[in-house]
């Protein structure tokens, strides 16, 4: 995505992009990473529900900082639910937690 988006794109550009993946059916490949300004708990959610069609099996979701840990969990109770084989998450935003660990152990 940063090749078509800024790194500060809003909530609203971010949604709107989650909505195409919801309907696309090429995309497998997901790099969704430092998008600070635009990605937040809602937007993890339709992240989820997006993943969850099992049309993405890669994901990169690195430098997402304003994101809840009750957030990251429940990205990690949907990653079974989907088809990610292969993810990177920046750990310094999941210190102090097992996540990274549980989050590979659940892709596998």
């Amino acid at each position: 995505l940063k090749r078509y988006i800024t790194p500060n794109a809003s909530c609203q550009k971010i949604d709107a992009i989650l909505e195409a993946l919801a309907q696309n059916t090429r995309v497998e490949a997901l790099y969704i990473q430092n998008f600070d300004r635009g990605f937040f708990d809602e937007q993890m959610d339709k992240l989820i529900e997006v993943l969850k069609l099992k049309r993405i099996w890669a994901l990169n979701i690195g430098e997402i900082s304003e994101v809840s840990l009750d957030a990251w969990y429940r990205l990690l109770d949907a990653l079974p639910h989907s088809a990610v084989t292969h993810m990177y998450a920046t750990e310094q935003f999941l210190r102090g937690t097992d996540l990274k660990k549980l989050m590979r152990d659940a892709i596998r």
